[in-house]
């Protein structure tokens, strides 16, 4: 519960807003995801929204796209009311929980392929043409990438919930906004977040100033995405996603998910001994067309550990920041259980037990050892006799004596 967030210290990195109720007797206004976009982004903090109460996927939608473009730093999706997760059902595996995954889901994956490091919250570019009845939240690198986000849900509030998109207007919509871009060439994208379908894309020459972008039909919400392409191009294009590495005996087998952009030129692998590869001439070992997901890497030695990352680059020099790393190691596996013989024992008899163990590891041997103490092993004096596909060897253990056995063979460790 914050009192009075304007009067205490700044020594933090953390604004989390947990329920969004209003606090109508602070003299900082709080009030839900919008207000706490409109006040304290200035404040330079990660801004979270924390256990809303949406109650289906399309009010989730609204809530997690209109947080994150508008500048939020983390949102969960968690419902107040058990709308989705419960005590009964704490996965949510339900089709509505399904659904509303699927709605922060699709904004993940939108924000992945932004330059989120340089951009910041900027309304001010988009100067007019926003639909009547509708919010927009934007952010900006100024001269290099723009994103905008306008939906039709109505914050009438939901008892002390603020924030709680109800109606929703999903009936036809019209969007032709005039921005403010500088001189050059641009890509504008438009979005459909339910989705993630293109409803229409264009490149243009741009003389700098006012531009009014041809006008497209939507339904409850849509996002707007404007890049700088060609000469002037200084944004890196999005890093790669799922890289994978597995050794198959001979080589480091690498895959990843293609960076979905238009101006990919290639991909660069990078790799080192220890964890946090540079990304430099030193460790690239190869780079690759733009058509590639995967890569062989043949030059790795045996009983290694390598780490791996990728980056893409554009048609313009731009380098992303590097994928999430995969480390591979290229030693040779232990052998499974299935790989390995099971020794059994059973009584034969007056202080007599049978060993058995199956005909197809002709090259193990039986040891024995008196006590288990280390280095005490000894190859087994007994001669296994072959029957009905099965080794077998007949000791004699006198009480209160005792013995242990095991299988030794040509892996490291005997059973």
């Amino acid at each position: 519960y914050v009192e009075e967030l304007a009067t205490i210290s700044s020594d933090f990195d953390v604004i989390n807003e947990h329920y969004p109720v209003t606090i109508s007797n602070s003299t900082v206004y709080i009030g839900g995801a919008e207000a706490l976009l409109a006040n304290h982004y200035s404040r330079g903090k990660i801004l979270s929204l924390d256990e809303t109460d949406t109650a289906t996927a399309l009010q989730t939608r609204l809530e997690a796209w209109m947080f994150l473009i508008g500048g939020g730093g983390a949102y969960n999706g968690l419902d107040g009311h058990d709308h989705v997760y419960s005590q009964t059902d704490p996965t949510g595996d339900t089709p509505l929980g399904n659904s509303i995954r699927q709605a922060v889901r699709n904004a993940g994956t939108y924000l992945d392929n932004l330059n989120l490091v340089a951009l910041r919250r900027d309304l001010s570019w988009v100067i007019s043409g926003k639909p009547a009845g509708s919010t927009m939240q934007a952010m900006a690198t100024r001269g290099q990438q723009y994103v905008a986000y306008f939906h039709h849900g109505k914050n009438t509030g939901q008892g002390d919930w603020p924030l709680w998109y109800d109606p929703i207007d999903s009936s036809n919509h019209t969007l032709a906004p005039t921005v403010l871009l500088d001189s050059g060439t641009w890509r504008a994208v438009w979005t459909n977040p339910s989705d993630l379908a293109v409803i229409h894309s264009e490149e243009f020459t741009h003389n700098g100033g006012l531009r009014t972008l041809p006008a497209v039909t939507y339904q409850a919400d849509i996002a707007l995405r404007i890049d700088r392409t060609g000469a002037g191009d200084v944004t890196p294009p999005p890093h790669p996603s799922g890289l994978t590495g597995t050794f198959n005996g001979t080589a480091v087998l690498l895959s990843w998910n293609a960076v979905q952009a238009a101006d990919i030129a290639s991909y660069r692998i990078y790799r080192s001994l220890t964890s946090g590869v540079p990304i430099d001439s030193g460790h690239r070992i190869t780079e690759l067309p733009s058509a590639s997901t995967t890569f062989s890497d043949t030059t790795v030695a045996t009983d290694s550990y390598y780490h791996y990352t990728v980056t893409a680059v554009d048609l313009y020099g731009n380098e992303s920041s590097p994928a999430t790393e995969a480390g591979v190691s290229t030693s040779p596996p232990p052998p499974s259980t299935t790989d390995l013989p099971l020794l059994t024992i059973t009584p034969a008899g007056e202080n007599q037990y049978l060993l058995e163990w199956p005909a197809d590891f002709s090259d193990w041997w039986l040891q024995e050892n008196p006590d288990l103490a280390t280095g005490s092993w000894s190859n087994s004096t007994e001669t296994p006799v072959l029957s009905n596909d099965r080794y077998q060897a007949t000791i004699t253990v006198s009480p209160p004596g005792h013995r242990f056995y095991r299988l030794a063979g040509p892996v490291s460790t005997p059973e």
